[in-house]
């Protein structure tokens, strides 16, 4: 399993998929937005992208994909310690990491360090 420290809270799955939200769909999503909203302003760029038929399925596609990504991140928060402690976490950015034996003494020394 994945031990949290102060300096690495993501596991390496949780790095790869806000990776690809932040980097890839969401630009995504606003670019393919934008090319559906000004059709009418850019039609060249829209229709060398293959127009409607191909930026409307992509720009919903993005949605359904958001979208599911925020229900089980939600729902996920409810799985935890604690039924609500997750969503805790969710507002205020803070979450407790739990330290012990031999790690807490490590994670001590390298924040004293910095």
């Amino acid at each position: 399993p994945f031990e949290k420290s102060p300096q690495k809270k993501l596991n390496p799955l949780q790095q790869l998929t806000y990776f690809g939200l932040l980097n890839v769909l969401l630009p995504l999503q606003i670019i393919t937005g934008v090319l559906i909203w000004g059709m009418q302003t850019w039609p060249q760029l829209a229709h060398s992208l293959g127009g409607l038929p191909v930026l409307a399925p992509i720009h919903s596609l993005i949605a359904w994909l958001l979208a599911s990504f925020i229900i089980m991140h939600v729902y996920l928060t409810t799985t935890g310690h604690k039924p609500l402690g997750g969503i805790q976490a969710m507002m205020d950015g803070w979450d407790e990491v739990e330290v012990n034996g031999n790690s807490a003494v490590a994670d001590n020394e390298e924040i004293n360090q910095t």
